[in-house]
């Protein structure tokens, strides 16, 4: 007896170890279908508009903040040239000019269709008052030789590409853009 509960541990390991090359085999297929017969390739969004809703720029003698923010919205449109589609959850990306902290763009959920083309996508940019002055004084102070200035915009989106509306893997995708200003260009009217 001892000799038939071997036999059958191992039979059970030869069946796991099958269960287990099987699903490898699986995912590696799926992986070359996706690499060789899809052929990913990247979104493409492109800047229409920038409008601000609020622009609040006081501050009170004592340098203790105003709780309000300016407001800003952003129109991309997007384009999504792959045999998937593709849904973006909600996340939060941080805006740096010179180092320091500048505001917030708040992306919403929204789905790019598989090969879509001018999909709209509304932004909301929120500024705290103090930094947008700090980037005005910058602009402002572009006669004095530094023309030109970086705005770094970072974080992480998660996609989700889905097929037939059946949802894949979720894909951590992070962001680090940097976007160069020329304050000759930006002028600023009351």
């Amino acid at each position: 007896q001892p000799h038939e509960s071997s036999t059958s541990f191992t039979r059970c390991c030869c069946f796991f170890i099958l269960i287990l090359l099987s699903l490898k085999a699986l995912v590696v297929t799926i992986l070359i279908i996706l690499v060789f017969v899809i052929r990913p390739k990247q979104p493409q969004f492109h800047l229409h508009s920038i409008s601000f809703q609020s622009l609040n720029l006081d501050v009170n003698s004592s340098q203790q903040l105003n709780a309000s923010s300016s407001l800003a919205y952003v129109l991309l449109v997007t384009e999504n040239p792959n045999k998937l589609g593709i849904r973006y959850n909600s996340s939060e990306l941080a805006i740096l000019y010179e180092h320091e902290a500048f505001g917030v763009i708040q992306v919403p959920v929204f789905y790019q269709p598989l090969r879509s083309r001018n999909v709209t996508v509304r932004v909301q940019v929120s500024f705290q008052p103090w930094e947008v002055s700090k980037l005005i004084n910058g602009i402002a102070l572009s006669s004095n030789g530094a023309t030109n200035g970086e705005i770094r915009i970072f974080g992480i989106i998660q996609a989700q590409p889905h097929a037939l509306n059946f949802p894949l893997l979720t894909i951590k995708v992070y962001l680090d853009c940097r976007v160069s200003m020329n304050f000759n260009q930006i002028s600023l009217s009351v």
